[in-house]
């Protein structure tokens, strides 16, 4: 499954589908419009089950101050960040393998401090109950022996960062590294050896965090 948020990459879709000699399915959804659960199902269609990985990073971001903020765009940001993550695992989960099932959903550096964030409020306020429903789940599955983990990037150059206008109006994540006691933003290879870990055997232990991959931001 390869999840793009709002972009949508063809081409890279069909070269992961003619380059796996058939160990790879790429299926487009449009959330909310398209059912997880028909993505499920057809999953198991085409793999079967036990499925070992969910990896969740759908999301989209929201830069406008608490009192401009219309009651219909907070309820599409905790739909899209929040309810998605419950359609998916009620969705998955009893595709998953017990044992060694791993689950990873991507939240956002301080989604779990509860403070203002005054560019980013629905934003953050759709994170945060995220990160409240990963914990439930870790809970629930941990005799499964299933984990449930939150991947929280900080200040990351491209595609993973804010767009250059709400990082320009957020004074928390702001417009460059000087907000990042490492000095830098962050790569993508300081979220993949992170990532790599939860979704290991060698992470059997570890469940219902929300780990920063920020270099000290939002600590």
């Amino acid at each position: 499954m390869l999840a793009t948020g709002q972009s949508e990459h063809p081409a890279l879709a069909d070269r992961l589908g003619s380059e796996s000699a058939g160990r790879a399915h790429v299926m487009k959804l449009n959330y909310p419009d398209d059912r997880i659960s028909a993505v499920a199902a057809k999953m198991e269609e085409l793999m079967g089950s036990p499925l070992d990985i969910l990896l969740h990073c759908l999301g989209p971001t929201l830069a406008k101050p608490i009192d401009e903020t219309e009651t219909d765009e907070l309820v599409s940001l905790l739909q899209t960040n929040a309810v998605s993550f419950q359609e998916a695992l009620v969705s998955f989960v009893p595709l998953l393998a017990s044992g060694t099932g791993r689950i990873v959903v991507f939240t956002v550096a301080g989604s779990d401090n509860l403070v203002s964030r005054q560019m980013l409020p629905a934003y953050f306020a759709a994170k945060s109950a995220l990160v409240s429903l990963l914990k439930s789940w870790a809970l629930r599955l941990a005799p499964r022996g299933i984990t449930v983990n939150g991947l929280a990037p900080g200040l990351f150059a491209g595609e993973l960062r804010l767009d250059a206008s709400a990082r320009r109006r957020h004074s928390g994540f702001g417009a460059s590294a000087t907000k990042v006691p490492a000095g830098r933003e962050g790569e993508w290879r300081d979220l993949e050896h992170v990532l790599g870990f939860l979704l290991s055997p060698e992470s059997s232990y570890v469940t219902g965090n929300n780990i920063l991959v920020s270099g000290g931001y939002a600590v």
